[in-house]
């Protein structure tokens, strides 16, 4: 959530240079299906958030190793998040119970930022069958939590495509080399 002043930055970013090019991605219907979703989702997200933190902090006061809290212990949280989030949205296209939560990302006609925001309400629960492992190996909350919301700021690159090659700069240089950059290439 604290990732969307930068989203909406850069979803009028890209339908300023789409519309200028003579190819607008945006269709407001769509847009708005996009948004009503997302709205969804935080609400749910919001709902069940202070459960899922005590749930962390539970588990971690039972860890298994202790992460230094040094410029080593962040590389390794940075690495450890990408990796989990990799095998959860790939377990969201290959498990059926998952792809029935994550299929709404993959509904929109349009590939554009909007779309990336376009997240099923059933989500928050989902990641949480992958996320728990974390604290439980010694990933304190607060550094799990920091990366993870850099990390989903340049999730896609489908907007970024549009902007051109500075655009797609900025994606290569914020987003680690096992982030499924290109939705549409992934597509069930």
């Amino acid at each position: 959530m604290m990732a969307l002043p930068v989203f909406a930055l850069l979803m009028v970013a890209e339908a300023t240079v789409t519309s200028l090019r003579g190819h607008n991605v945006y269709a407001l219907k769509d847009f708005g299906g996009s948004m009503s979703q997302l709205g969804i989702n935080i609400a749910v997200r919001l709902a069940i958030s202070g459960a899922l933190i005590g749930l962390h902090f539970w588990l971690y006061q039972f860890r298994v190793f202790e992460v230094a809290a040094g410029p080593w212990g962040w590389l390794l949280t940075f690495v450890t998040i990408d990796f989990v989030f990799y095998g959860y949205h790939r377990a969201q296209h290959r498990v059926r119970f998952l792809w029935c939560a994550h299929v709404v990302h993959h509904s929109s006609e349009h590939m554009n930022l909007g779309t990336a925001l376009r997240q099923s309400p059933t989500g928050p629960f989902t990641r949480a069958l992958f996320y728990w492992p974390l604290p439980s190996s010694g990933i304190e909350n607060s550094v799990g939590q920091c990366w993870g919301n850099r990390r989903c700021t340049w999730l896609t690159r489908s907007g970024q495509k549009a902007l051109g090659a500075a655009g797609v700069a900025v994606c290569d240089a914020f987003a680690p080399p096992c982030t499924p950059r290109l939705e549409s290439r992934v597509r069930r």
